[in-house]
């Protein structure tokens, strides 16, 4: 984050930066909010999120799952939970 901003930075100075993201969960690293999000996934914790593409679907299609840490992490334990287009 604080990388981007720099080299927006590097630039000029801008009046507004907004940012955007795929996948709303409500966890924060940084003290700031998405402006724009794709999807609002709230997690608990130990859960986390996997985002895969499919090549054969096309560029423009991804799969969302959810995986819950708190059981033994693996692909058995991951369920579909949204579907993005």
């Amino acid at each position: 984050m604080r990388a981007a901003l720099n080299e927006l930075f590097d630039h000029g100075r801008t009046a507004e930066v907004r940012l955007a993201v795929l996948i709303e969960t409500g966890h924060r690293r940084f003290p700031v909010c998405a402006d724009f999000a794709g999807l609002k996934l709230p997690l608990e914790p130990g859960q986390r999120v996997i985002v895969e593409s499919s090549p054969a679907e096309g560029p423009a299609r991804f799969r969302v799952r959810l995986r819950d840490l708190t059981t033994t992490p693996g692909p058995a334990n991951a369920s579909p939970t949204a579907r993005c287009a």
